[in-house]
């Protein structure tokens, strides 16, 4: 791992923001966006500790909006508020997709988000059903799809030149010379 200035980032990754000053940098590493990974593992943790029952009320766990974060509660509760957190980011991450000049990062979008919206359903149906075996084990296969969605719409972005990877065009969209689909 290096630390590497602004021209060396400009250089390995031509997409990251310009406001970027430098990084840390492995070129053998792989990264993971904590947003998408966590609700997933928190996910893991209250299936493995039996936590999906500890709430059996939803949205309020025990009658509760806000109880207290502790023990298999706190569990549940941060697996839940992590899921509404990254369902409002892929709305707002689908949205900008739709602009994308590659065709396979709006079908991606457009996947996770409904991916995300099967997840939320499958979430409460759990809690109201009583964390039924099959449904749980649909829940996790969803969970796994909607990660391996985003990773690949992430890879797909990072391969954009660096102007077309602006989701969001400043002038009349992206023109017919950057459309592709890849």
């Amino acid at each position: 791992v290096e630390v590497i200035g602004a021209a060396e980032l400009r250089r390995v990754a031509p997409a990251v923001s310009e406001r970027m000053m430098g990084a840390a940098w492995c070129a053998d590493e792989g990264k993971i966006n904590p947003l998408l990974a966590t609700p997933a593992v928190l996910g893991g943790a209250v299936s493995a500790r039996h936590a999906g029952l500890v709430c059996p009320d939803w949205p309020t766990c025990q009658g509760e909006w806000l109880p207290a974060m502790q023990g298999l509660v706190g569990l549940q509760m941060a697996h839940r508020f992590g899921a509404y957190l990254l369902t409002g980011v892929l709305i707002i991450a689908a949205t900008r997709a739709r602009q994308a000049p590659d065709l396979a990062i709006q079908r991606g979008g457009t996947l996770a988000l409904g991916l995300t919206v099967a997840q939320v359903v499958m979430g409460v149906c759990n809690v109201f059903l009583g964390t039924p075996p099959w449904l749980s084990a649909a829940h996790l296969g969803n969970a796994a799809a909607i990660l391996a969605v985003r990773v690949t719409v992430t890879v797909r972005i990072a391969m954009l030149p660096a102007r077309a990877s602006r989701l969001l065009p400043t002038g009349g969209g992206p023109s017919s010379s950057q459309s592709s689909d890849r």
